[in-house]
């Protein structure tokens, strides 16, 4: 497998397009996934990609009461490939007293890593020899950059069935249209083919509750196209700096928020990122989000 995180020629860039598209395509036994949608509440950030600020939103949505009571009041978190565990301080924020504990795994250290949390340097594939009772396992557009990244999840979920307990497990990764949008970027990007074959070999294991959300829509899509995507092509052939997506009320900020408020409550078409959540059988999954 050809891994877009690499430098590339343009022949592996071409048959990296055509590795990515197989996966979309594979043949997968059984029904395909069901699509669930959620209405995203909260207030976009002010600056960001459309997939950067409709992954933010989609956490703080989530109620995170609801999850901690069934989780037993206390969440202990671990986060694979965390990065800067940037993620682990918007999760103590959210769930507020019920917040006990956040493990970090990561093949590097980020100097700007919490000093509260707890971070642990090592590939994902080893999270097995740190794994110490969390009870929910998170990750945020890091799968895609995981090798193996389906015997990360399977060994992931052998943990948590191990301890007995209710368990959620919730990843955020991009969609089948952002392989047009990050061009190569990691090993790959998934469909509901891939991720319903992932879901087969996870109930394979045990029985448990996978439900998919889609994030962002078309109107993201083109958004990310057209103000990120592009503007960044043509930055590294004219050698000019194009990161006024990230600056306030340029033009850029303000057509990518308007199109992620279009796009709060989408149900497949075209997203950008899935939210994949596995939970154990016990867990009540039918309100994982603020209601209207």
């Amino acid at each position: 497998m050809i891994n877009g995180d690499s430098k590339l020629s343009i022949i592996q860039r071409v048959l990296y397009f055509f590795q990515c598209i197989k996966n979309w395509f594979q043949i997968i036994p059984g029904n395909k996934l069901s699509v669930s949608s959620v209405n995203l509440q909260s207030e976009p950030d002010p600056v960001g990609t459309p997939s950067r600020i409709l992954s933010n939103m989609f956490w703080k949505n989530i109620d995170w009461n609801n999850i901690a009571s069934q989780l037993g009041d206390k969440v202990n978190i671990f986060d694979i490939a965390c990065g800067r565990g940037q993620y682990g301080l918007k999760y103590r924020e959210y769930l507020g007293e019920n917040f006990e504990s956040y493990t970090g795994l990561d093949i590097y250290k980020s100097s700007d890593f919490p000093d509260s949390f707890i971070h642990i340097l090592d590939k994902a594939e080893n999270l097995t020899k740190y794994y110490n009772n969390q009870n929910l396992i998170v990750s945020q557009s890091a799968l895609e950059h995981i090798e193996k990244d389906i015997q990360v999840l399977t060994n992931s979920l052998s943990s948590q069935l191990s301890s007995k307990e209710k368990f959620m497990q919730i990843h955020l990764v991009p969609a089948s249209a952002s392989l047009f949008l990050y061009l190569w970027h990691g090993w790959r990007q998934y469909s509901l083919r891939n991720l319903t074959s992932i879901s087969n070999k996870l109930n394979s294991i045990a029985n448990v509750q996978i439900k998919i959300f889609p994030i962002g829509g078309l109107n993201s899509f083109y958004t990310h196209l057209i103000y990120v995507t592009l503007p960044v092509i043509l930055s590294k052939i004219f050698k000019f700096k194009a990161d006024d997506w990230n600056i306030e009320c340029t033009k850029a900020s303000l057509r990518i928020r308007s199109a992620v408020l279009k796009d709060r409550k989408v149900k497949g078409h075209l997203p950008t990122f899935w939210a994949f959540v596995i939970a154990s059988e016990e867990m009540d999954c039918s309100n994982l989000f603020k209601q209207d």
